[in-house]
Formats: structure tokens, C-alpha cells, sequence
């Protein structure tokens, strides 16, 4: 069984927060989306936010390491 959860930005994993702040935090306009997916033996985060110049889809397991990056 598949859940999706939505998030905010303070529900996010330290390590993620820390990431999107390094890489992003002076270009952030605004997040388009956060959410949490569960089912067994699979956890995945994915952050969607929009930039000064583009949007960014972040994805990551559930330790918080950065699988994928897309800048569209």
C-alpha cells in the first residue's frame, strides 16, 4: 500500500533543508510542492520549487541523500 503524505518545509529531514539551503536558498521564489511517498521498502521525498530562473524537482530517499535533480 502506496501513502502519500504532504509536507512543509519544517517537515522536511534536516539534511534535506540543508541541501535545498545551500544549493538554493538565495533563488527561492517559492515551493510548489513537498510531499512524502511510503509504501514498503520505499521512501522517497520530492520538492518541487520554482526559482528566480527556473523550476527545480529534487528527489530523495528516505535518509534524506539526493537521488535525482531536474532543472526545467
Amino acid at each position: 500500500m502506496e501513502t502519500t503524505t504532504s509536507l512543509n518545509e519544517s517537515q522536511l529531514p534536516e539534511s534535506i533543508q540543508n541541501y535545498i539551503n545551500e544549493n538554493y536558498a538565495e533563488e527561492i521564489e517559492y515551493y510548489d510542492s513537498m510531499s512524502l511517498i511510503e509504501k514498503p521498502g520505499f521512501v522517497r521525498y520530492y520538492v518541487t520549487l520554482t526559482t528566480e530562473s527556473n523550476t527545480v524537482s529534487l528527489t530523495f530517499d528516505g535518509d534524506g541523500n539526493l537521488l535525482k535533480e531536474d532543472n526545467e
